[in-house]
């Protein structure tokens, strides 16, 4: 008996390995852990866009335009190394030396930024309102980030520049959130945390002047991502919520977990890597304890698997679909409300390619957005380290037959088929539980650039529409099957109060 009501309730915590055979639990008395924001999956745009004069990246072109509206609703948060090197200049007319907000500071700030020597870039007034209707259009909300490097000769920040983009975008209707510099804690620090949050409050005071911007998020400070061996990002952080958290509304910081350029095949299919996620969520989380920053939200404000652009070999591929994937699940389930893929564009990650295709990541993000709902249920599987699966409500558009259901979406990073025996949703041992189930593959090329829905290769319309994704209806039981090095989505229609 006491086996019997230890199976009902779900909640097994121990790990049984069965080979090719898992288990994936649901416990159906506490099914909801944490809750996401309906813009969870975001997107960045990296300011060298901006820098590189909108190269190839054609604002008005229809094409662009619907495919980047079909990963709405999200932030579009533009920023990046090169925010702290851009100058708004409201008109091409305007020339530097008679607008006092565009002067040269007293020394160059390529002796603040621990980056490679790069001129300071204007942007224009004409190219901010077309970047402002692009997200107008495709339906995204605009978080800008502004440059901290304008320092004044005291070293605090020189807010002119800032002042004019901000009365700029007033003056025309735009509605935006805020960020103040990019990844502080790389800065050669001669300002510090303290500075920053300094600087983060007048920036604050001076959005409160406008009706428009005195309920805008201010988002920061932008740290990198923790690091045992190099802990200032852990400092910084912590010392920078300790002064600033009044100033901000959001606590953002990056993550990556390997350099692109060294990358090699097999960090795109290693649990140990994917697994460095949880622990600096973990650090992160235990940072905003610890600063009484607990009602601030956390965001993941850029991130790809690899830094510098990308993998050139991989983060264009299908090998690059499992750990992004992951990417989402963990940080879901660990109470990240959103997630800023790095980049919409430009870059070996891009989710676009220069040629307007979509590369694999698109295609995911696509499904995610479509399958998987805000509540993230509590779920316990025995699938190990190689197969990985995680357990939302479903999305509101993907409900079965007016029935509520959860999506179950994940991976089998193996080379056999992994069977999933399903516990805990079908009280009825007799009746069959019928899984709704779309399975990705590359048919066998984890390096190609095609991806294929239970075998039919994904591209968009010839109208640059998301073509209707065909589902196969699957018999839970005895088991779901994964097939090796496959990508699945599976929507479970339920009779049970989990999603209700």
């Amino acid at each position: 008996m006491a086996l019997k009501l230890w199976f009902s309730f779900s909640i097994l915590l121990g790990v049984y390995d069965f080979g090719s055979t898992h288990m994936l639990f649901f416990d159906e008395y506490e099914p909801i852990i944490s809750k996401i924001d309906t813009k969870f999956l975001s997107l960045g745009l990296d300011t060298s866009v901006i820098q590189n004069g909108f190269k190839k990246f054609n604002m008005s072109n229809p094409k662009l335009i619907k495919m980047i509206s079909h990963l709405s609703p999200a932030n579009l948060r533009v920023g990046g190394n090169m925010a702290d090197r851009l100058i708004f200049v409201p008109s091409k007319d305007d020339s530097k030396h008679n607008l006092k907000y565009s002067e040269q500071n007293p020394e160059s700030s390529d002796e603040y930024c621990n980056y490679v020597s790069t001129q300071n870039f204007s942007m224009y007034g004409q190219d901010w309102l077309m970047l402002n209707n692009l997200t107008r259009k495709t339906n995204l909300d605009m978080v800008f980030d502004l440059n901290a490097l304008r320092r004044l000769s005291n070293d605090s920040w020189d807010s002119r520049n800032a002042e004019v983009l901000i009365n700029f975008s007033n003056k025309y209707g735009l509605n935006l959130d805020w960020q103040l510099g990019n990844e502080p804690n790389s800065f050669r620090h001669k300002f510090n945390y303290e500075e920053l949050a300094s600087d983060f409050l007048k920036l604050k005071k001076i959005l409160k002047k406008y009706k428009r911007y005195g309920s805008s998020l201010l988002i920061g400070p932008d740290t990198t991502r923790p690091d045992i061996s190099h802990k200032e990002s852990m400092k910084y952080l912590e010392e920078f919520l300790a002064k600033g958290k009044f100033a901000i509304d959001v606590i953002s910081w990056h993550q990556y977990y390997f350099n692109g350029r060294t990358a090699n095949q097999s960090n795109f299919l290693d649990p140990v890597i994917f697994d460095i996620l949880k622990w600096q969520i973990d650090v992160v989380k235990f940072i905003q304890k610890k600063t009484n920053s607990t009602s601030k939200e956390i965001w993941l404000g850029e991130t790809a698997s690899a830094w510098g652009g990308g993998s050139p070999k991989y983060s264009d591929k299908f090998i690059a679909c499992f750990i992004w994937l992951d990417k989402l699940g963990t940080a879901a389930k660990n109470g990240i409300d959103v997630v800023v893929r790095q980049s919409i564009f430009n870059g070996h990650y891009a989710l676009i390619s220069d040629t307007y295709e979509p590369n694999p990541d698109y295609w995911i993000s696509i499904l995610f957005k479509k399958l998987v709902g805000t509540r993230v249920i509590s779920c316990f599987n025995s699938t190990g380290s190689r197969v990985r699966l995680y357990c939302h409500c479903s999305n509101n558009k993907a409900q079965e037959n007016g029935f509520p259901s959860i999506t179950v979406y994940g991976m089998n990073m193996q080379n056999t088929t992994a069977k999933i025996h399903i516990i805990g949703l079908d009280r009825d041992p007799r009746t069959s539980l019928k899984v709704v189930s779309y399975t990705i593959s590359s048919k066998g090329s984890l390096l190609g650039k095609n991806i294929y829905l239970n075998d039919k290769l994904l591209k968009l319309t010839s109208t640059n529409d998301v073509p209707h994704f065909q589902p196969k209806i699957v018999d839970a039981k005895p088991y779901v099957v994964i097939p090796p090095f496959s990508i699945v989505f599976w929507i479970i229609p339920i009779k049970s109060q989990i999603c209700n």
